[in-house]
């Protein structure tokens, strides 16, 4: 089962995009109000009302195209992140919101304890979260600093049937990965502000380890105990915010004060750790060989200016694309240079793949281009 698939009705919310709106206020309350729709229709799995919501989306994307012929409806990023975000409906009240309390919540094979702020109020604000990782780690909640508890989810999953030669595995992934899929579908949370914390040498061996194997769905990563020997593709961490602290108190305090990820970023390098690796940032190696001791990786860069990825890797064959117009320009053809051989391709944009793209993902990127998968040529197909 690749983490994609564990990733489906994973929704999420943040009140302020990384760039700036550019779309009319109207024009942006209106994707706002159908895009809410649609999220809102997904998760109640209610395929009349989804229909109902898209149609109404594309035929507002075609009056904005015709107000605005100098530029496609879908190149605007940072408005379709807000979109995407803002018009969601959030409970208030009821058993899942406990306010100022540890919640917890027996899920299937992922139980987890939540905390919400005491003045928790999804209609006003949106919550940076810590996933607090640790065999005692529910129990340490209430004890944080005073600061992350009035403006902080904390989610503590269950992790005392774990055991280091486990954090690779993909029951770990479900331990982690569904607390934040359920929390994220009924809370109001910043997605782009998602931490993970370990609060023991355990915690934080999971924690690093999957920093390092989804290292674009984190603002940052702590542990307790420096545990880089053990990380497997630690390398990856130099993608995102880490930090070993004295205590998980510490460790929290410092989470409070990082910045949102790069959701974008126009070069980077990264391993692969994973045999059933998702997508790192907008690059999913979906074909590669990572004999024991060797990872197969990929250094990816951009080039605005002529409109050019490239992409240089070690034993991987083949990867897909997740693209916008904050990487590349799609309303251009888009050249990939792989492994020093081009490619050339003309992207298209579709508001389905948007919606989709975004209900299968864990972080709350806007990718409206249609999924390219690119093959890459080897190192003996190049010489030849």
């Amino acid at each position: 089962m690749r983490i994609c698939t564990l990733l489906f009705f994973v929704f999420s919310s943040f009140a302020f995009a990384q760039g700036e709106a550019e779309l009319k206020s109207s024009d942006l309350k209106k994707i706002s109000k159908y895009t809410g729709a649609w999220i809102d229709a997904k998760i109640d799995n209610d395929s009349s009302k989804m229909s109902a919501a898209i149609m109404a989306l594309e035929e507002q994307v075609v009056k904005m195209a015709k107000s605005s012929k100098d530029r496609n409806p879908l190149s605007y990023v940072y408005d379709w992140e807000i979109a995407l975000h803002q018009s969601r409906k959030y409970a208030t009240s009821g058993s899942s919101v406990k306010k100022g309390r540890v919640l917890d919540v027996d899920f299937a094979r992922a139980p987890y304890s939540v905390w919400l702020p005491k003045k928790y109020n999804p209609k006003k604000t949106n919550y940076p979260c810590i996933v607090l990782l640790g065999a005692k780690a529910a129990s340490l909640i209430e004890s944080l600093p005073a600061d992350v508890l009035e403006n902080m989810i904390i989610l503590a999953p269950d992790i005392s049937s774990m055991s280091e030669d486990l954090a690779l595995t993909i029951e770990t992934a479900i331990s982690i990965i569904i607390p934040v899929s359920e929390a994220s579908k009924a809370y109001h949370l910043d997605r782009m502000r998602l931490f993970m914390v370990g609060t023991d040498e355990l915690g934080s061996v999971i924690a690093s380890q999957w920093g390092a194997v989804m290292p674009h769905l984190f603002a940052g990563v702590s542990g307790t105990t420096d545990v880089t020997a053990k990380i497997i593709g630690g390398k990856n961490l130099e993608l995102v915010a880490n930090t070993v602290m004295e205590s998980a108190n510490d460790a929290a305090t410092w989470c409070a004060a990082q910045a949102r990820t790069n959701a974008y970023p126009l070069d980077f390098e990264f391993e692969i750790p994973f045999s059933q690796q998702s997508r790192v940032f907008w690059v999913h190696p979906i074909k590669f060989d990572s004999p024991e001791g060797q990872l197969a990786n990929i250094k990816v860069s951009v080039d605005r200016d002529s409109n050019t990825i490239s992409i240089d890797s070690d034993r991987v064959e083949r990867v897909k694309l997740y693209l916008n117009d904050a990487i590349v320009d799609l309303d251009k053809p888009v050249v990939i240079i792989r492994n020093g051989v081009d490619y050339t391709y003309q992207p298209s944009r579709s508001v389905g793949t948007l919606l989709q793209v975004f209900a299968n993902s864990l972080d709350g990127a806007v990718f409206p281009a249609t999924i390219q998968e690119v093959d890459i040529p080897q190192a003996e197909e190049t010489q030849e």
